[in-house]
């Protein structure tokens, strides 16, 4: 196990990649095919942010947020990769 200051270490670090964001998959539930999008989170770290494909900023905050799935074992992306 880590030492506190090696664990404050690693959750700054954690902190600082959630807030530069990524490269992630996304599925629209109203149709359309899985694309990907750079999210990231919000300056306030109260929201997580991409950019539309309009260009439109989209949010969704985190309390919204019920579970996190990895992979594409979601539903919508199974039903994507039988088509």
């Amino acid at each position: 196990m880590a030492s506190q200051p090696e664990s404050h270490a690693l959750l700054r670090a954690a902190s600082v990649t959630v807030q530069k964001g990524g490269l992630l998959l996304k599925y629209c539930r109203r149709g359309g095919r899985p694309h990907a999008v750079h999210l990231q989170l919000s300056p306030l770290e109260n929201e997580l942010q991409w950019v539309s494909g309009a260009g439109k900023l989209r949010t969704l905050p985190l309390s919204a947020i019920l579970r996190v799935v990895t992979g594409q074992t979601t539903p919508g992306f199974l039903c994507e990769l039988e088509a």
